[in-house]
């Protein structure tokens, strides 16, 4: 009786370990850390938002420097001479066209009535080829402004860009909306100085004659 207790004390029984590893497979925690039986808790991502670095402003007189500025300057100067050719061209055809009527009024009553429709329906057909080529000439004429004066406001731009990097402004502010700035933060003679070196001259090529304008 004595033997036989021995050996049933001898007999080993189930560990503290092993239940606390089959807790962890059965709360689906690994072997290598069910012996801590903690679960890891997980924590909300939580963006850093990127600071907002702080002001700095200049000052930019944006219409003076399409007014003052030599490429300015050359575009208005270009235009008006297309503006005065137009108009010359225009009055000339003018010309012509009241002289067709005056002859066709001449021949009331005295052409045969065939002729004079045929005289009547010419100068039908000589005023709306005038009024169209007006119409295309002032379009090509629109349409040339509009890109030389978008050829400078993008030198404009890249300009004040620049001399705003050097002043180490973050912010430019067209002076006509600002009520007031100190005339220090104002760029806008550094900017006309380099855009008059950088772009003296923007070019308004104009073709007013007949038919080659484009629509």
């Amino acid at each position: 009786m004595h033997i036989a207790q021995r050996g049933r004390e001898r007999k080993p029984g189930p560990s503290r370990g092993v239940g606390l590893v089959v807790l962890g497979v059965l709360c689906g925690v690994t072997p290598a850390v069910a012996s801590t039986a903690t679960l890891p808790s997980t924590a909300p991502t939580v963006e850093v938002a990127t600071p907002v670095p702080a002001p700095r402003v200049a000052v930019l007189d944006v219409p003076r420097l399409l007014q003052d500025s030599r490429a300015g300057q050359s575009v208005r100067q270009q235009l008006e001479q297309h503006r005065a050719r137009l108009q010359t061209e225009t009055e000339a055809e003018e010309t012509t066209l009241r002289k067709m009527d005056k002859n066709l009024q001449a021949l009331k009553g005295k052409a045969p009535p065939a002729t004079y429709a045929e005289r009547e329906q010419a100068l039908r057909d000589r005023v709306a080829d005038v009024e169209r080529k007006v119409q295309t000439r002032r379009r090509a004429l629109d349409r040339a402004a509009t890109e030389a004066m978008d050829q400078l406001r993008r030198a404009v731009l890249d300009t004040s860009a620049h001399v705003a990097r050097e002043r180490q402004a973050n912010i430019v502010l067209i002076k006509q909306q600002v009520l007031w700035s100190d005339p220090a933060m104002d760029i806008t003679d550094t900017v006309l100085k380099r855009l008059d070196t950088a772009l003296p001259h923007v070019a308004v090529p104009l073709s007013l004659s007949g038919d080659s304008d484009k629509p």
